[in-house]
């Protein structure tokens, strides 16, 4: 699968007028809305507003569970207790190895172009 959604450097917190709220409503990461949908998060902070589990079922369907690449790596903050993930054939923490196939640089093959529009970026895993 050579597509899906890197989440890097990234704040996932709860907007101001969604703080109060947040503490007694469930909120996740993402869930399995198709098969083989790919998101990463990484070298993110996610405060306390996500639900520990960290990714919600889609309707109770396990299969989307095996069929999904979920994962994370290197994230901080109340909400990025890795030990309380799902434990789904589809999610994973990554290594550093593989967590630099999802920087900038590996993932959408910058070499150079990103910097020609403008758009800040970083291209390596930031530590």
């Amino acid at each position: 699968m050579n597509t899906g959604i890197v989440f890097h450097g990234c704040e996932i917190i709860a907007a101001e007028d969604f703080k109060e709220k947040s503490k007694t409503t469930a909120n996740y990461l993402g869930r399995p809305w198709k098969d083989y949908s790919r998101t990463i998060i990484m070298e993110s902070t996610i405060d306390e507003l996500i639900h520990p589990e960290g990714w919600m079922p889609w309707m109770n369907s396990k299969a989307r569970q095996s069929t999904v690449s979920y994962a994370e790596y290197g994230n901080k903050g109340p909400g990025a207790t890795a030990e309380q993930r799902v434990k789904w054939p589809g999610f994973h923490m990554l290594s550093k190895g593989e967590a630099a196939k999802y920087t900038v640089e590996s993932f959408i093959d910058d070499s150079g172009w990103l910097a020609s529009t403008g758009i800040p970026s970083t291209a390596g895993l930031m530590s």
